[in-house]
């Protein structure tokens, strides 16, 4: 034998002693470790490690499951090794394990537990096939690679979400075939291969994944909604047979509706067989039905009639789009584009859909059936909407912040203004209703619009909502009809050019600041309906001289603090009211 073979078997023989002498070692070190721990009365649940300062063991055989937390703030264990006999691992187990990189899963494991290696040192992991995984599994650790195993079909949800290291690396095997809702958001990795089996990817699986530089989806994808919301550095290639899932036409999933290509780089459209959406010649994205996906971002003017619905955040933030206009030859004589017999009273504006278009002016809206949340939002040049009687709902904030907006006619058919749908509108003088169809109005729908100076409230309304008019300086004139029970909270409060008030006889409450600060407030009639004034109701209004309350069961503190020039008050024995209620220099007679 030569000395080279020699000196190589030698050096394979020193090394396995060397390694037989460390496993050694360890197994008694681990042996020793055994009583530091506390297990349940069957000895197969390992239920807490009580050495903060261990390095290294190794599980029990027979252990088939590590309770919740149990190694929990071991910042010092290095090397642990898990038996093929462990099912479980419960939530927390090894919550600030720091030093602890790598850990190698046993193929049986069935489940793993919220936040089990939440802040550990883990750098590589390989999740098995068949394990279920919980929330927030591998949230704020080091990792650079996460692998699933094949055979794997499912990537869960919020397995990763918030505060992964840069340059993580995911490996999917083919055999994946659904990414589910919020797995990855937040995750920080540049590229991804999504394998060709993937058939569905979830409700904002990849939200606000800003690293995500390029991706290819495969032939027959279903992408739920806000999936890629936020990915701005993405160069995304779609498939034409894709499926884009849309929010239902129903009011209240509107409001929690996300963007599903919100902020992504680009979108690419790639030919297949059986095309369900398409990309027209000005580079907008558009579903099998007309709906707009995704708008073009160098398009100066749309035509509305040329589209369905406008899809959420579609042109969100586009600084080219100016005009928004309707083709007239589609209309009749009455200029009413409603036709109950087609799809066009379904058609919806999305939230978002043209939020912080700064350089939009003018949008002629043509037959939408809903104006989404923020739909307009802070398109600080936008002078002039027109809406037509199709319009069934104006949504939160839809024209939040339209500081250039002067007026706006509200059609008969609109059966509701949502919260703030024109708060922020500083140059907004006049809202025109029919005045036998006032739709109902939500809470501070005009608040801060300090031009508007005429309102009328709904009779659909039970109370004056909370917060209307709140910051309206130049308002003068209200009108509240019959049947309105209370003005609410706030509801014109800093309408300092307010000089007097007609409350009808149905009106029992004046909720809390109600009038506060209306400071030119001088008559307001005090109806015998009225029961309860409440706390600031009409503090600093400093114009008001005499009031009679005799009729008011009860007065909070401080209704009417910082009137100046109020000098007598008209009380009865039934009156509750609080020093404070009134200021210091007001006589309050008993009748």
């Amino acid at each position: 034998m030569s000395d080279m073979a020699l000196r190589f078997r030698s050096g394979v023989w020193r090394y396995r002693l060397w390694s037989a002498i460390t496993e050694t070692a360890f197994l008694l070190e681990n042996e020793m470790a055994l009583e530091r721990f506390v297990f349940d009365k069957k000895g197969t649940k390992l239920l807490q490690c009580n050495d903060k300062f261990i390095e290294q063991c190794i599980v029990p055989a027979h252990i088939t499951s590590i309770g919740p937390s149990a190694f929990a703030g071991c910042e010092y264990l290095k090397k642990i090794k898990l038996p093929d006999t462990l099912l479980h691992i419960n939530q927390w187990a090894f919550y600030r394990c720091s030093n602890l990189e790598e850990i190698k899963l046993p193929d049986g494991l069935r489940s793993i537990g919220d936040c089990t290696f939440y802040q550990a040192g883990l750098k590589k992991i390989l999740i098995p096939a068949k394990v279920k995984l919980g929330k927030k599994v591998f949230d704020y650790t080091q990792l650079k690679e996460i692998a699933f195993a094949d055979g794997r079909k499912v990537v869960p949800a919020y397995m990763l979400t918030q505060y992964s290291p840069r340059g993580l690396r995911i490996v999917l095997p083919d055999t994946i075939e659904k990414i589910d809702e919020y797995a990855f958001w937040l995750c920080d990795f540049s590229e991804l291969k999504l394998p060709e089996k993937l058939k569905y990817i979830g409700k904002c699986a990849f939200r606000d994944c800003s690293e995500l530089k390029e991706l290819h989806l495969p032939d027959g994808i279903e992408i739920d909604e806000g999936a890629f919301c936020g990915c701005k550095n993405l160069e995304l290639y779609i498939p034409s047979n894709a499926v884009i899932k849309q929010a239902k036409y129903n009011l209240e999933h509107l409001e929690t509706y996300y963007p599903t290509f919100s902020e992504v780089k680009g979108i690419h459209l790639v030919n297949s067989e059986s095309p369900i959406i398409k990309q027209n010649e000005c580079g907008d994205l558009l579903n099998h039905n007309g709906m707009l996906i995704k708008g073009s971002a160098d398009w100066r003017c749309i035509l509305s009639v040329e589209y369905g619905s406008i899809g959420a955040s579609a042109f969100e933030g586009n600084l080219q789009l100016e005009r928004i206009f309707r083709d007239f030859d589609d209309f009749d004589e009455d200029g009413k584009h409603c036709d109950n017999n087609d799809n066009n009273n379904n058609k919806i504006i999305f939230p978002r859909a043209f939020k912080n278009c700064k350089n939009l002016t003018f949008a002629e809206l043509d037959d939408f059936y809903i104006i989404g949340k923020e739909a307009f939002d802070g398109c600080s040049k936008l002078e002039r909407v027109f809406l037509e009687n199709c319009l069934k709902k104006i949504g939160w904030r839809a024209f939040g912040d339209c500081s250039s907006l002067t007026s706006i006619r509200i059609p008969r058919q609109c059966e509701l203004v949502d919260m703030r749908a024109f708060s922020g509108c500083s140059a907004l003088e006049k809202i025109i209703f029919d005045p036998h169809h006032i739709p109902l109005m939500k809470d501070s729908v005009f608040e801060n619009c300090t031009s508007l100076k005429t309102i009328s409230i709904s009779d659909k309304n039970i109370a004056v909502p909370s917060g209307l008019c709140d910051g309206c300086a130049s308002l003068t004139n209200v009108h509240i009809p019959f049947g309105i029970k209370s003005i609410g909270r706030c509801a014109f409060r800093n309408c300092t050019s307010l000089q007097e008030i007609n409350l009808p006889d149905s009106i029992e409450q004046i909720g809390a600041a109600a009038f506060d600060n209306c400071n030119n407030l001088a008559s307001i009639n005090i109806p015998n309906s009225l029961k309860i004034i409440s706390s600031w109701a009409l503090a600093n209004c400093s114009s008001l001289t005499f009031l009679d309350l005799s009729n008011v069961e009860s007065i909070g503190e401080n209704s009417f603090v910082n009137c100046t020039s109020l000098k007598y008050v008209l009380v009865s024995n039934a009156t509750r009211y609080r020093p404070d209620s009134f200021p210091g220099w007001c006589k309050v007679a008993i009748v």
